[in-house]
């Protein structure tokens, strides 16, 4: 039999053997800035990702570069992917096009009564909720219920 509790010793070096790397890998991504260490991918470090197919010669990234340096996207790293007729630019850039929406501000409405108030009302985006999904047939009144007898 193999005696694994004798030879515990060589098992926590081996073990801090491996871990203490890997901890050290993790803590320089932040320490030098994302220049050593891991590196986040853009679900981390926030930003738009484009990947474009051009129809017939690709583009160098240098002059990709250049023309994202020229509409104030200086930082954007820019890749060739796949091969042959198959290339596509791959560019990755600080987050653009997404300003939040404005938010509508009340204003009130001419009235004769004085005791009436202005109302608001706002909209908010977001995704389909269940009630979009619901059918036309579905019936709004309360259905009756049966009452215990």
């Amino acid at each position: 039999m193999f005696d694994i509790i004798g030879k515990r010793r060589f098992f926590y070096l081996f073990s801090l053997l491996i871990t203490i790397p890997g901890l050290i890998a993790i803590a320089a991504g932040p320490l030098t800035d994302g220049k050593a260490g891991l590196q986040f991918s853009i679900d981390y470090t926030g930003g738009t990702v484009w990947e474009i197919q051009f129809e017939g010669q690709t583009p160098s990234t240098a002059d990709v570069k250049e023309v994202l340096a020229q509409n104030d996207l200086p930082d954007s790293v820019v890749a060739i992917t796949g091969a042959g007729d198959n290339q596509r630019v791959l560019i990755r850039t600080e987050q653009i096009g997404l300003s939040p929406d404005p938010t509508p501000s009340p204003s009130p409405s001419p009235s004769s009564s004085a005791s009436a108030s202005p109302s608001a009302s706002a909209s908010q985006s977001g995704g389909p909720s269940p009630s979009a999904s619901a059918s036309g047939s579905a019936s709004t009144s309360p259905s009756p219920s049966a009452s215990p007898s």
